[in-house]
């Protein structure tokens, strides 16, 4: 027990691994109740009557069953805890449970539109479009980082992130490629701010930009007294060179 909450602090991640427990724990409990309950907490046409679902249908997911399914999930929550805590431990909690919310609801809004505008209907079920978009974060701020993906396959953090755009677009796309491209809408917005090309969004924890304000009025301070030092030198050369010439015109 000890060493599983040395583990924990050691991560330095709390939300990522709160995160984490809870879809081990519910898909655990969809497990046992053979789904029961899921209804209530998927996002599907319902939306509008149920709209707290715009931000549960990650949880609504069953990772056990066939040793197929377990080996996935198995993999899908270690790179969770791997690449969502270093964007966590990167931007800090309260920046990080913001992209959460941002990339759990809008890609859910605008398929679930997308689809009604379609005329067709989809379901929206396990966290799949969260991590996927934390994952092109991270391969945006790490894209030259080489790692085995399954111990086998060699990466690059930038070809992984192509990879899971290709993969969420042939997923969600399948029979409706307008819809594959809308999955993928939230995809292009977190490489664009992991790349600081977003105006109103600072890619820095709170504490960071906390420093960086600090160092900038210490710097602004700094500045001020070395010009003031300066137009005091200035002045007093001027006193100088006045006495001077003073003395001059009495002789």
């Amino acid at each position: 027990m000890n060493s599983v909450q040395t583990w924990i602090r050691r991560l330095n991640a709390p939300i990522t691994v709160s995160i984490a427990i809870l879809l081990a724990v519910g898909s655990l409990f969809f497990f046992f109740s053979a789904g029961n309950g899921m209804s209530l907490i998927w996002a599907d046409g319902n939306w509008t009557r149920q709209p707290w679902t715009l931000i549960t249908y990650p949880f609504a997911y069953i990772g056990v069953g066939g040793i197929g399914t377990l080996l996935w999930s198995a993999f899908m929550l270690a790179w969770m805890i791997y690449a969502c805590g270093s964007v966590e431990r990167e931007l800090g909690p309260p920046k990080y449970i913001g992209l959460w919310v941002l990339f759990t609801l809008l890609p859910a809004l605008l398929m679930l539109i997308g689809a009604n505008l379609m005329r067709g209907s989809t379901v929206l079920a396990g966290p799949y479009l969260p991590i996927s978009a934390f994952t092109v974060a991270w391969a945006t701020r790490n894209p030259r980082m080489q790692f085995s993906l399954w111990g086998i396959i060699p990466l690059t953090g930038r070809i992984l992130g192509w990879v899971v755009v290709a993969g969420t677009f042939f997923s969600y796309g399948f029979g409706t490629p307008v819809l594959g491209v809308i999955a993928c809408l939230h995809l292009g917005l977190a490489h664009l701010m992991a790349a600081g090309k977003v105006p109103f969004f600072s890619w820095k924890s709170l504490d960071d930009e906390r420093r960086a304000k600090r160092q900038e009025i210490e710097e602004a301070a700094f500045r001020e007294e070395v010009l003031a030092r300066k137009l005091e030198r200035e002045e007093k050369e001027k006193l100088r060179r006045l006495f001077e010439r003073s003395g001059i015109d009495d002789k």
